[in-house]
């Protein structure tokens, strides 16, 4: 795991999966995040990225969108999974 404080990255991409990033600055890059291990996000600020899914966290979004998109109670399952996070 690296860890990354008041770094700026920018116009690169940067794999989250396992890293920590504090007062970081993330200008247009593209953000990929898999799901392997746990990823840090503290104080950063991020402008014009993009967001990349893969593996595992592309499955659980996909699953996610399906689930919000079904119907109004699908909706509600998807909010209360995130406001118990």
């Amino acid at each position: 795991m690296s860890v990354h404080n008041h770094a700026t990255m920018q116009n690169q991409t940067v794999i989250l999966d396992g890293n920590e990033f504090h007062d970081c600055e993330l200008r247009h890059c593209n953000l990929v995040f898999k799901a392997h291990s746990n990823v840090k996000l503290e104080r950063c600020t991020i402008v014009g990225c993009t967001w990349q899914f893969e593996d595992a966290a592309q499955r659980t979004v996909v699953m996610l969108k399906q689930l919000y998109q079904s119907g109004h109670v699908g909706k509600e399952i998807v909010e209360a999974i995130f406001r118990s996070v």
